[in-house]
């Protein structure tokens, strides 16, 4: 209902006469030109900011890489005890490990590519 309502009085408001005029009456966009920035909170926000989500990255690859050396682990002990149903689990997390650590070390080149396009 909530939201029925705010449809309605967005459609009745978007229209709405002033004495200038209908308030979208040329179509332009108000935020042409605008970029997004955290220079607005300062150099330490940003550099704080940077460094904590550089930390988690850095925790993100952290973690793969053990996972990895986890899977290589298991996959050694299965091979050497002759043991294919746990072979097949060791292989299995080595390639999930693999897959995650390879998207994890490509995540900033991806979130590049889209903000370029997007752009």
């Amino acid at each position: 209902m909530f939201m029925h309502y705010l449809a309605a009085h967005a459609s009745v408001t978007a229209f709405h006469a002033t004495p200038q005029g209908p308030i979208v009456a040329d179509g332009s966009n108000p935020l042409d030109g605008v970029t997004p920035s955290l220079d607005v909170f300062g150099v330490p926000f940003k550099s704080k900011l940077n460094t904590i989500i550089g930390g988690i990255w850095g925790l993100v690859l952290l973690g793969c890489a053990i996972y990895f050396l986890l899977g290589i682990v298991q996959y050694a002990r299965a091979k050497r005890r002759g043991m294919s149903d746990e072979l097949g689990e060791g292989a299995e997390k080595l390639k999930a490990a693999a897959i995650a650590f390879g998207l994890a070390s490509a995540s900033s080149i991806v979130l590049g590519g889209i903000l370029w396009i997007a752009k």
